[in-house]
C-alpha cells in the first residue's frame, strides 16, 4: 500500500489492514467459561517524499509463547499488519519500522524509525502497549517533506464467568470489574494537527453497569489518556440482569462476559473526531491491570462447557494488600510469638 500522497495533493493517511478490529465485541452468555486474548498490529512508514528502497518493516506475533506469524516488507513505502487470535494465556505482537527520507539534491538521507508492541495476558489479567513514532522532516526550504512511523495497535482479553451464591444469601450480589492504567508519554505534541491516545475498553455482558454498550465494531473508549497517568482507574460494575436459582442445590448462578481492551488512535485538534493511524509523532508506554471483584460471599468460577472447573486467574478477587499499620501489627504478633517460643524453651517447657 502506498502511503505517499501524489504529488502535489493532500497527504492521503495510511490505510488500514486490520479488519480485524470488528473482532471487538463481547461473546454471548453461556455456560462455557473459556477466555482468549487477542492482539493486532498495523503498521507502515508515513511520507510526504521518496524514502530509501530498503526501509522495511519487520515482526512477529506469539500465541502462548510461541511465534506464529511474521512480517518482513522492504520498499518504498513499506507497510505490514499482524494479528494474533484465541490466546488461551497470552498473545503478543513486536513490530518495528525503520527507513530513511530521502533529500533533493544528493544529501544525506535521513533516518527515521518506531516500533509497536502489544501484549494481553489473559493469566496475568494485564494489557501492554507501547508505541514510538519516530519523525524527521528535511530542513528548509524543503521542510513539508516529513516521514514517521503510523499505525493502529490494540490488545483485549475476552473471559466467560460463572458466578454463584447461596440461595439464603444476605446483602447485594454485585461485580465490578477494575482497570489501573500507569502510563509514561514521553512525546505527544500534537504537531501535525493530531494527538495520539490511548483508549480503554472495558464490558461485563449480562452486567447493570449504567453504560451504554460498546458499539462495535469501533466502540468509544471508556477513558483515552494523552498524557502520562499514575494509577488511573477505569470502573463498571453492577447487578446482574439475568439468573436462576437451584432451591434443592441451595445455590443461585448468573454469568458474565468480560472485556478489557486497549487501542491507539489520533484526535483531531480542531473538532475532536477520531481516526485510526493517525496522531504523530509520539511516544507511549502504558500498562493496563485487570482486577475482578464480587460482593461478600458470591464466588466466581471459570468453568468449561462440561462442567469442568478451571484454575481461576490471581485477579479474579484478589487478596487484598495489608495496610503498614496491619503488617506491623503481624509483624509484632510473631516476633512476640518468637521471644514466647525462646523463654519458654529455657524455662523447660515446649510451645
Amino acid at each position: 500500500m502506498d502511503l505517499r500522497p501524489s504529488r502535489g495533493g493532500a497527504a492521503r493517511p495510511l490505510a488500514l489492514a486490520l479488519v480485524a478490529v470488528a473482532s471487538l465485541s463481547v461473546t454471548p452468555s453461556s455456560a462455557a467459561a473459556t477466555g482468549r486474548a487477542q492482539a493486532g498490529v498495523s503498521l507502515g512508514i508515513y511520507s510526504t517524499w521518496n524514502l530509501d528502497p530498503t526501509s522495511s518493516v519487520t515482526g512477529t506475533g506469539s500465541r502462548d509463547g510461541v511465534v506464529v506469524q511474521t512480517v518482513n516488507k522492504v520498499g518504498d513505502p513499506p507497510s505490514g499488519s499482524i494479528q494474533v487470535y484465541d490466546g488461551l494465556e497470552r498473545v503478543r505482537i513486536d513490530m518495528q519500522a525503520q527507513g530513511a527520507l530521502l533529500q533533493a539534491g544528493g544529501g544525506d538521507p535521513l533516518p527515521v524509525a518506531g516500533v509497536r508492541q502489544v501484549e494481553g495476558d489473559l493469566v496475568a489479567g494485564t494489557l501492554l502497549l507501547r508505541s514510538q513514532s519516530g519523525y524527521v522532516a528535511s530542513p528548509p526550504p524543503f521542510q513539508g517533506r516529513v516521514a514517521y512511523v503510523q499505525a493502529y495497535p490494540f490488545a483485549e482479553l475476552f473471559q466467560n464467568f460463572e458466578v454463584r451464591w447461596a440461595t439464603d444469601h444476605v446483602g447485594p450480589v454485585e461485580i465490578r470489574l477494575d482497570v489501573t492504567v500507569d502510563g509514561e508519554v514521553l512525546q505527544n505534541d500534537g504537531s501535525d494537527g493530531w494527538l495520539a491516545g490511548l483508549g480503554v475498553y472495558a464490558g461485563l455482558g449480562n452486567v447493570a453497569t449504567g453504560l451504554p454498550p460498546l458499539a462495535f465494531p469501533s466502540p468509544e473508549p471508556l477513558v483515552r489518556y494523552e498524557s502520562s497517568v499514575a494509577n488511573g482507574k477505569v470502573s463498571i460494575g453492577g447487578s446482574f440482569i439475568n439468573s436462576q436459582c437451584f432451591a434443592a442445590a441451595g445455590y443461585c448462578e448468573a454469568f458474565v462476559n468480560l472485556y478489557a481492551a486497549f487501542d491507539m488512535r489520533g484526535q483531531k485538534l480542531d473538532d475532536g473526531s477520531t481516526e485510526f493511524a493517525k496522531g504523530n509523532p509520539h511516544d507511549f508506554d502504558f500498562l493496563g491491570r485487570l482486577a475482578l471483584t464480587t460482593s461478600p460471599g458470591v464466588s466466581v468460577l471459570r468453568v468449561e462447557g462440561d462442567g469442568t472447573v478451571l484454575p481461576q486467574h490471581a485477579w479474579v478477587n484478589p487478596a487484598p494488600v495489608p495496610e503498614p499499620a496491619s503488617v506491623l501489627l503481624v509483624a509484632g504478633g510473631l516476633a512476640g510469638l518468637g521471644w514466647r517460643v525462646r523463654r519458654n524453651e529455657r524455662s523447660g517447657f515446649k510451645t
